[in-house]
């Protein structure tokens, strides 16, 4: 989060509501069906792999069809 918009956030009475969570819109090559991505791991802790969590939302999604 840029450094200059938490403080007006915080005078503003906001807070206890700030976060950031990382995720990306991604999709397979070939398809049109775009899914968001929130990779495993504990926030911040820079051990995400978008991959493997797109792999598995994908196989969650399309499995059954």
């Amino acid at each position: 989060m840029n450094n200059d918009v938490r403080p007006k956030l915080e005078k503003q009475g906001f807070e206890a509501h700030i976060g950031v969570t990382r995720m990306l819109n991604m999709r397979s090559e070939g398809t049109n069906i775009a899914l968001i991505i929130l990779p495993n791991g504990q926030v911040g802790d820079r051990t995400e792999d978008f991959e493997v969590a797109f792999k598995r939302v994908y196989k969650q999604e399309f499995d059954s069809c």
